[in-house]
């Protein structure tokens, strides 16, 4: 981020050595990972995420970062097969269920992404980004009374949040989506 000249290519040859020493480390290609990314080498980072995950196929930051990179890049197929698998290895993640809420949403898989949103408020009640997810899934859904309940609890998380939310809450209670 400092843009010193040469740092990325040093580090670079620094874990290229350390994973000379130690191959089976799937934390070296993650780290080349984020080395790549801040590099702005999504391929270099795809690549080398996916030898952290061939390393250790339960690595879920890994298999998350990749689930990213494929959403910065559009890619929403491989973005949702990476973030069920992240799912599957930290099911009460609520950043990772998130993500698969949002990512099912997107694929139009509205039942799917209402299971992951939920599972992602029952694991962090206050996730307040999560509960407004499923508010619009659910309300898509036609279910604008427990659209309206999430809409409520955001509401009484802060004032900010309830001046935030007045709007979709006067909605929902007239029965709109």
């Amino acid at each position: 981020p400092l843009n010193v000249q040469g740092a990325y290519d040093s580090a670079k040859n620094a874990y290229d050595k350390a994973a000379a020493l130690s191959p089976t480390n799937p934390q070296i290609p993650y780290i080349v990972a984020q080395l790549d990314i801040a590099n702005s080498d999504a391929a270099g980072a795809e690549d080398a995420l996916k030898q952290a995950v061939s390393l250790k196929q339960d690595y879920k930051a890994a298999i998350f970062l990749l689930s990213q990179l494929y959403v910065q890049d559009g890619n929403v197929k491989d973005a949702l097969a990476s973030a069920e698998a992240a799912a599957y290895f930290t099911p009460t993640d609520p950043n990772v269920l998130f993500q698969l809420g949002v990512l099912r949403a997107a694929s139009n898989d509205l039942p799917g992404a209402a299971a992951a949103l939920e599972a992602a408020v029952a694991a962090n009640a206050q996730f307040a980004n999560a509960r407004y997810f499923l508010a619009a899934v659910l309300a898509k859904q036609g279910d604008t009374k427990d659209a309206l309940t999430q809409m409520q609890a955001i509401a009484a998380f802060s004032a900010e949040n309830a001046t935030a939310v007045a709007s979709q809450i006067a909605a929902l209670q007239a029965g709109n989506n």
